[in-house]
């Protein structure tokens, strides 16, 4: 039996044909499980959400919040964004870049043992004046309380360790 035989066989209703009628209402169901998901608290539904959003499909001025969530679940590819989009100022209120914010998320992102992290990091810490460095300190001291917090599926894992045990 061919694969879509056997998804009808036990009940399972596959998905349908991506042709271009379809294509709008499979982008709506699809778009439909991710808010489920990213409401749950998956990390990754909430990073793809505020990557969807940010690409124009919803409120772009959502995504910094299911951003915000995501990274501070500890999902690396959300904090490296929210690095890169405090640097552009995408996400600043005052659209000024805030260079503590980014040094925060490389930061995290950095202690799963990341390379571009660690990279950027070196690049931006010569940039990070006192006020910089001052906030970037409170910040991370704030994240470093808020992870006893997070769901089981960061908090123990070896993101919480180096979090306890990492220098600023």
């Amino acid at each position: 039996l061919a694969a879509p035989d056997l998804r009808r066989h036990a009940g399972i209703d596959p998905a349908p044909p991506v042709t271009s009628a379809a294509a709008p209402r499979r982008q709506a169901i699809v778009h439909d499980r991710m808010v489920r998901a990213a409401r749950y608290g998956y990390p990754n539904a909430q990073y793809n959400l505020a990557r969807l959003l940010l690409q124009g499909q919803g409120h772009r001025s959502d995504a910094a919040e299911w951003l915000q969530r995501s990274a501070e679940r500890g999902y690396m590819r959300a904090q490296i964004l929210l690095g890169y989009l405090a640097l552009r100022s995408g996400i600043a209120s005052d659209g000024m870049p805030d260079l503590a914010r980014a040094e925060l998320w490389w930061w995290a992102a950095e202690l799963q043992d990341n390379p571009l992290a660690r990279d950027v990091r070196k690049k931006l810490a010569p940039l990070l004046g006192a006020r910089d460095v001052s906030s970037a300190h409170r910040l991370k001291s704030e994240y470093r309380t808020l992870l006893p917090l997070l769901p089981r599926t960061v908090a123990g894992t070896a993101l919480d360790r180096n979090v306890t045990n990492n220098a600023f």
